[in-house]
């Protein structure tokens, strides 16, 4: 998903399916999504994510609180999905 007004002509370059929210993207029965927006964003989008029991993988860190970290793994626990933590930096 990508709300970059660039994001959809990209899209069609490619030949890929574009989405500017999750609703959508999520509604096509995906396996899995890569959480790559700011950190701020990551509860919400994983929860949205998992209680579609659609596998997570999320950039580091988790969520921007412990608490909402503690939300993400309560829900994947609930879900039969899977969630991973990713570093991306190098």
């Amino acid at each position: 998903c990508d709300t970059h007004p660039d994001a959809k002509k990209i899209a069609d370059g490619l030949s890929v399916k574009f989405y500017q929210d999750a609703d959508n993207l999520l509604s096509e029965g995906v396996d899995c999504v890569d959480i790559c927006v700011p950190t701020k964003y990551h509860t919400a989008v994983a929860l949205q994510a998992l209680e579609n029991d659609v596998d997570v993988f999320v950039e580091k860190p988790i969520a921007d609180t412990v608490e909402n970290g503690k939300k993400i793994i309560v829900e994947a626990q609930k879900s039969f999905a899977i969630l991973t933590r990713i570093k991306t930096e190098f």
